[in-house]
């Protein structure tokens, strides 16, 4: 290996270490070229585009009307010819997408069509590369991502611009519902961990050999991200956006229950009460986020709505945490009609102990990822 030798009386011995390293890494004259050749994109793959619509619709931080959502992916698509990057949670990413489908409330993001090649194939004219070439897609027709999106957010990290999509939970059933119908299917894998399921199946007469691959964005959070290619970040950095902003996602809401729970008068119970429900609500949305995160089994996606307090604090005590039976039981007498009046500051209590504990959670997360 060659030793690179720097003398520079301007720069510290730790300076000169790290510039050191940076010299002797593998990849030190590509990152050297594009700072002194930086590349020029046009403008279907640009920055200023993504800021050029968002600015359109106002600058808005957040949008949660999915027409309006439809109608801003419709246009970067368009406008930038399908040239963005696609990056899921799970590190599935796409740098082309073909179209976009909206089938209200569902947005379907298509980045594959291989209907071409499925002709050739049935009439018998593909050449031995092209069918090479389609054996790595699987042999689909289709290959797309079907979300059902909360809202979308428009964040500027390190100077690069980016959509991030909040989705919501789709039940299994809803899904073959949507997908299946009439449809043979091929397979299903489950990968909550990474927030996602593929459903593989054969449109219509299966001779046709119509095969759709989808991924189903399933689970209630930030799992996708849309950027533009200029200034581009590789997929690790995606996924470390998306999680991030799922902890602000939470953190928000609890900040706004305190504030909500600051501003109302003592004799307001049911207002009380109220906020008192939704702490446990986001309470169990992060216990379960955590739960995912550790791929500890408890069925999430098939039974996300009944998963019960009690049911989190058993498997996190056999594996993490235990929670102390006090908060659950102040949770309970908080989802219920007790006959008894709750008072502000036993819900301000309850806030804090609630708020230390996914706290915990998400320095857990941090740390296994540092």
């Amino acid at each position: 290996m060659d030793i690179l030798y720097l003398e520079n009386e301007n720069l510290s011995e730790e300076e000169s270490l790290k510039l050191l390293l940076q010299l002797n890494s593998p990849n030190f004259i590509e990152k050297l070229d594009a700072i002194l050749k930086p590349k020029v994109y046009s403008y279907d793959m640009s920055e200023q585009l993504f800021i050029d619509v968002w600015e359109k619709y106002g600058k808005p931080k957040e949008i949660i009307d999915i027409k309006k959502i439809n109608e801003i992916f419709q246009e970067i698509a368009k406008l930038s010819k399908g040239q963005i990057l696609i990056d899921h949670y799970s590190s599935i990413n796409f740098d082309h997408i073909t179209r976009i489908e909206f089938k209200e409330p569902y947005i379907f993001i298509h980045w594959k069509d291989f209907n071409d090649l499925r002709k050739k194939y049935l009439d018998k004219s593909i050449t031995e590369e092209e069918m090479r070439d389609w054996k790595i897609w699987g042999y689909s027709t289709h290959n797309y991502m079907m979300m059902h999106i909360d809202k979308i957010k428009f964040i500027q990290y390190k100077n690069h611009i980016y959509i991030l999509i909040l989705s919501n939970l789709i039940p299994e059933k809803e899904v073959k519902k949507q997908l299946l119908k009439n449809n043979e299917k091929i397979n299903v894998e489950d990968n909550i961990e990474e927030l996602y399921s593929e459903y593989m199946f054969f449109e219509g007469n299966k001779s046709d050999f119509i095969k759709h691959i989808c991924v189903v964005s399933n689970l209630p959070y930030y799992t996708c991200l849309i950027q533009p290619k200029e200034n581009c970040n590789e997929a690790i950095y995606s996924k470390f956006i998306l999680l991030k902003e799922t902890f602000n996602n939470i953190n928000e809401r609890m900040k706004n229950v305190k504030k909500l729970l600051l501003s109302l008068e003592e004799s307001d119970n049911d207002a009380i009460i109220a906020q008192g429900n939704s702490i446990r609500r986001i309470f169990e949305y992060s216990l379960k986020h955590f739960c995912v995160y550790k791929e500890i089994d408890l069925k999430i996606y098939e039974k996300y709505g009944h998963v019960t307090l009690g049911d989190l604090k058993k498997v996190l005590k056999e594996n993490y945490l235990d929670i102390n039976q006090s908060i659950i039981n102040t949770a309970n007498k908080l989802s219920h009609d007790s006959g008894i009046t709750v008072r502000r500051q036993e819900v301000l209590e309850f806030w804090e102990k609630v708020n230390i504990i996914i706290e915990n959670l998400q320095k857990e997360i941090i740390k296994e990822l540092s």
